[in-house]
């Protein structure tokens, strides 16, 4: 079976593990850097390396910080011409836009914080009491921690608002979740079952729980309203692979985010299971479905 992998950088940990599964289970692998390709229609098709890209039986999708409008160009060519894809396009498109996602999630009752939206600022500022302080800001599209902030107050929160509106930055407003202790909980989620988590916890001077920020992992075992909720989240979204992150409130688990391209580096290392071969089992059934 020939299986591509859709990356800008088959060298990060996670693309290498995917790869060395793929090789492992006997199938070919064929790495695919989205900039690197050629789109067509009329005929339809795709040039790669000045090459037409051989037909995929499956293809997993890698989607990073930068260029994700032509990373689902790609996805949405490649499955229009009959690849097989782990994850979605439509699906990862609303993964990467924050506001979408919390909206998707309370339309199908998962908790979430308390968060507003609005590109009229002084209005937004008006209604930033009901969050309370600190107030947590976080960019649509940022990941990894990128893009998110916390104003400890509604004068510097009103600060932060007007910096993100010069750079014509759309923003999310959030309650802060101080008895969470800069922690939270990445539970991984494959087709449709939580196969690992762990808890994340931000550095002494970051809030944020983030790895790539220098957090710090653990394993964690969840409660059976945390599974739920993952499982939830992933369902909600439309994906068959995600980074669910699980805030543990007083007023119970919250879902912050839903990631499309979560890392396997911190997790597998955690949890000792063979998560990148368990990915490459599912995405081998779903193209023999």
């Amino acid at each position: 079976m020939r299986i591509g992998l859709i990356t800008r950088n088959p060298r990060l940990y996670s693309s290498r593990r995917l790869l060395q599964a793929i090789r492992s289970a006997g199938h070919t692998a064929v790495i695919v850097d989205p900039f690197r390709c050629v789109l067509s229609v009329a005929p339809l098709g795709i040039r790669y390396k000045h090459r037409p890209l051989p037909a995929l039986d499956v293809a997993i999708p890698r989607v990073g910080t930068l260029g994700a409008s032509v990373v689902l160009a790609v996805l949405r060519q490649l499955s229009v011409m009959g690849t097989e894809l782990l994850n979605s396009p439509d699906a990862i498109a609303m993964a990467r836009d924050k506001w979408m996602t919390l909206q998707r999630l309370v339309e199908h009752g998962i908790p979430v914080p308390p968060t507003l939206f609005s590109v009229d600022a002084p209005q937004l500022q008006k209604n930033l009491p009901k969050l309370g302080t600190p107030v947590v800001f976080k960019v649509l599209d940022g990941l990894q921690g990128a893009g998110v902030v916390v104003a400890e107050s509604h004068r510097s929160a009103a600060s932060m608002m007007d910096l993100f509106q010069s750079a014509r930055t759309d923003f999310i407003a959030q309650t802060f979740i101080a008895e969470s202790e800069s922690a939270d909980i990445r539970c991984l989620v494959l087709n449709g079952q939580v196969i690992a988590a762990m808890r994340r916890q931000g550095r002494a001077d970051d809030f944020r729980s983030n790895l790539h920020r220098g957090g710090s992992a653990t394993s964690i075992e969840l409660t059976a309203e945390e599974s739920h909720i993952a499982v939830a989240a992933a369902d909600a979204i439309g994906l068959r692979l995600a980074g669910v992150d699980i805030l543990r409130s007083k007023a119970g688990s919250l879902v912050i985010e839903v990631n499309a391209s979560p890392g396997l580096e911190g997790i597998e290392g955690i949890s000792l299971e063979t998560i990148a071969e368990q990915i490459i089992s599912t995405a081998v059934a779903i193209a023999t479905i």
